[in-house]
């Protein structure tokens, strides 16, 4: 994180601790609401409250049908109705409320509302008998408070709360470790600085960039990371004519310096109803296709399986777009699953743990996606794909207008699900949490990204003063707040190397790297280019403005300083007869070069020690004929006499060979016309 919001969360910390020995020490609760509870509502002081002392309204009533129950029984949860239960708090502070309960039904979502203040949902996962669920930490005034469970899913039973003291959570234990080994420099980066953010601020995050160009005309600020949909690309929305630029948007987004987040509604692939009320457009939802993915994914040889294929094939082509313009993508596929209204949860959780696996491997290993952080949305272990295909555990929560409360119990669920070691984020929302109350209640939220429209804009679910304190918020990252070095953050610094010469050469070679980012090199004088005057190695060592260092090898084996070798032969030596006649003489010759190899052997002159016409030699002129100077010519005419006064003639035939690298070596081969047939 840059220096900047390092000092804003440093002034963050130090103001909010202070308000949190205030908070305390005037018992002010963070949730101040009217405590007035209706009738018969007892007050209790102990840690675990049974259902039979709170208030039951609509339907919601005592039973005792099921076994394995505390007191004297529970609360059954069906068509209407709320129980409201109140606990004495011996302090101010941040409490833990665990939940006693039986769902019998199937998995089911409830609310807690603490003094007035929603505190987000709880999953209360199937059972048969009776069993607990956190529900989360809360901030109680001292005395008492009020607990209220809303009817939520409904059909399930609710036997006792227990109130415990509670701590805010504990360090993180998340590596800058993604599950795809092969993932991009830049992707790896991205990484690097969500796990540094973690705990440390929020990221603001906003879905449709013409909403993030909205909030910063309200408010100067733009979120650092945008979400987007690939929803129009579906194969079958794109049969009926839709396009998209969702793409572009990324592509310009990301070269702007934010963070890009994607999701896909993915319109089934077949079987769409398109009829009033279910129209192709909608194929993304359950009611809208009788497409059966676990059909598909029984049946890998059917049309079913292959259609599937076909559109995770045309989303990753798409998403390759990025990758090849180096731009990192968190990546939230198949969100929502465990509600069951798309179509890719509706066939339970197995069906859908094997679709996302498939789509993983698919683009991991078939399309060569390395720029992906993968995503996972729910808080349910039956619906976690594994460690392996996972990056990012998330949950999507819409709080009622005006609700600002941190979602605690949420964050925890999530926590727990993946045992710490996966970052958590909010994926998507419609009132921010309060950033005041995030780090005093330990919900390190990764990121938030409030859905488009209504839920940014109609000043109910984000009131104006709302939305202008969280983006000016000392603990909220905007895009202008993310490090300038975001696609190389925490990695090493790198280098190219270049080099003068790349062929065979008899020359030195200069070779020069260049860096990904500003480096002071340590060694070579400081030097950025190093001289090899023969083959070898050379390794640069470099560190960058955060003590990050580097090296790069510099390694050159083109060099060929030494002359080849060259032997040259004639099949005659001497022309004996002395008749004034041309005779042809064969040369030939043995070139070698151990290091770069012989390149050519050609003929560079043929000259004799005698005048072409001397004297007293038979008055004669072109004595060597056929001669092809610059060529590999073997074959020259030589005149077969010599002057008549001189000691005897010689032809000298020279011949060069030239190596690979350039270097030459010249050698002759002689033939004598003696006199008197010597």
């Amino acid at each position: 994180m840059k220096n900047k919001s390092r000092l804003k969360l440093l002034k963050f910390s130090l103001i909010h601790l202070l308000s949190l020995c205030l908070l305390i020490s005037f018992v002010i609760p963070v949730f101040a609401v009217n405590n007035q509870v209706a009738n018969t509502q007892v007050s209790v002081v102990g840690n675990k409250i049974e259902v039979e002392d709170g208030v039951m309204t609509g339907t919601v009533s005592v039973d005792n049908t099921t076994n394995g129950y505390s007191g004297r029984g529970y609360a059954a949860f069906k068509g209407e109705g709320d129980l409201t239960l109140t606990y004495q708090a011996p302090n101010a502070g941040l409490y833990e409320i665990t939940v006693g309960y039986n769902s019998p039904f199937g998995s089911k979502k409830t609310e807690l509302i603490v003094n007035g203040q929603g505190t987000g949902e709880i999953s209360l996962a199937q059972s048969t008998g009776f069993q607990e669920v956190s529900a989360g930490k809360v901030q109680l005034q001292s005395g008492d408070n009020t607990v209220k469970i809303n009817l939520g899913w409904g059909w399930y039973n609710i036997d006792y709360i227990i109130v415990t003291s509670a701590e805010v959570g504990g360090s993180h234990q998340v590596e800058k470790i993604l599950s795809n080994p092969n993932a991009t420099p830049e992707t790896q980066a991205l990484m690097n600085y969500l796990v540094d953010t973690y705990g440390n601020g929020i990221i603001s995050g906003q879905q449709e960039r013409h909403d993030a160009d909205w909030i910063y005309d309200q408010t100067g600020k733009y979120p650092a990371l945008l979400g987007l949909d690939m929803m129009d690309y579906s194969p079958s929305r794109v049969e009926h004519g839709t396009s998209s630029q969702t793409i572009e948007q990324a592509l310009d987004w990301g070269q702007q310096g934010g963070i890009v987040q994607i999701h896909w509604h993915w319109n089934a692939p077949k079987d769409l109803l398109d009829e009033p009320g279910n129209e192709w457009w909608s194929g993304f939802y359950t009611r809208a296709t009788t497409f059966d993915v676990a059909y598909a994914l029984e049946h890998p040889d059917s049309e079913d399986y292959q259609l599937l294929l076909r559109d995770i094939d045309v989303i990753s082509n798409q998403l390759k777009r990025l990758q090849d313009a180096h731009i990192p993508v968190i990546w939230r596929p198949l969100h929502e699953a465990e509600g069951g209204w798309f179509w890719w949860g509706t066939k339970g959780p197995e069906a859908y743990k094997e679709l996302y696996r498939l789509m993983y491997d698919r683009m991991k290993n078939v399309h060569g996606l390395n720029n992906l952080i993968w995503v996972f949305n729910s808080e349910s272990e039956e619906w976690y794909p594994g460690d392996d295909v996972v990056d990012i555990v998330t949950t999507d929560y819409y709080a009622p207008n005006g609700d600002y409360n941190p979602l605690v119990n949420k964050y925890d669920q999530l926590v727990s699900l993946v045992n710490g070691t996966k970052l958590v984020a909010l994926a998507e929302n419609g009132p921010i949490p309060d950033p005041d109350l995030l780090p005093l209640l330990g919900a390190d939220w990764l990121y938030f990204m409030t859905w488009t429209g209504n839920s940014i804009r109609d000043g109910l679910q984000n009131d104006p003063q709302h939305l202008q304190k969280v983006y000016h918020s000392d603990y909220v990252i905007t895009r202008d707040e993310l490090p300038t070095d975001l696609y190389s953050y925490g990695l090493a610094p790198v280098a190219e190397v270049s080099y003068s010469k790349t062929g065979l050469t008899n020359q030195d070679v200069v070779a020069t790297i260049t860096t990904n980012k500003q480096v002071t090199i340590t060694n070579n004088d400081g030097k950025s280019s190093y001289t090899f005057a023969n083959n070898g190695s050379f390794t640069f060592e470099f560190v960058d403005q955060k003590g990050l260092e580097g090296t790069v090898v510099a390694t050159v084996n083109n060099i060929d300083k030494i002359p080849p070798t060259l032997k040259v032969f004639s099949d005659k030596r001497k022309l004996t007869k002395n008749n004034h006649k041309l005779e042809e003489v064969a040369f030939s010759w043995e070139a070698e070069d151990s290091d770069s190899g012989i390149g050519s052997v050609k003929l560079v002159s043929v000259t004799s020690n005698e005048p072409d016409n001397g004297s007293g030699d038979g008055n004669t002129t072109g004595d060597i004929q056929g001669a092809e100077i610059g060529t590999s010519d073997n074959k020259i005419l030589l005149r077969a006499e010599r002057s008549g006064n001189g000691s005897g003639r010689v032809y000298t035939v020279t011949y060069e060979a030239v190596d690979h690298a350039g270097n030459k070596t010249q050698a002759s081969a002689t033939v004598s016309v003696p006199h008197n047939g010597q």
